[in-house]
């Protein structure tokens, strides 16, 4: 995770470190991105640290989902594809987001 900086109540990375690095975080987090902006791979997310800075208000974000809901959207990713890309599992968060569902994958032959 290179890419990553501490701040006082919060970090950012971006989506793909999230979702890789999802489980190192607690409940209490919260994920922000950025509104009007396609999200993908690369894009930055906050993580916010709900109960030491209270809700984030910053310009230009939008809450998204605590960080318990986004390690469920994983964590059932790769129930049902073990082999699950960074492709995949951002497949999976977009789904949801869209959604508020778990994504359906197709077998692959």
């Amino acid at each position: 995770m290179d890419n990553i900086f501490l701040l006082p109540d919060h970090l950012t990375m971006s989506i793909g470190e999230l979702l890789r690095e999802q489980h190192s975080l607690t409940w209490n987090h919260e994920v922000y991105l950025p509104k009007e902006t396609p999200w993908d791979l690369d894009t930055d997310v906050i993580i916010h640290n709900t109960p030491e800075g209270g809700p984030l208000e910053t310009e230009g974000v939008e809450y998204v989902m605590g960080v318990h809901t986004l390690q469920d959207i994983v964590q059932n990713a790769q129930s049902k594809n073990p082999e699950s890309s960074d492709a995949d599992l951002l497949d999976a968060f977009l789904f949801y987001c869209e959604s508020d569902a778990f994504i359906k994958f197709r077998k692959r032959e």
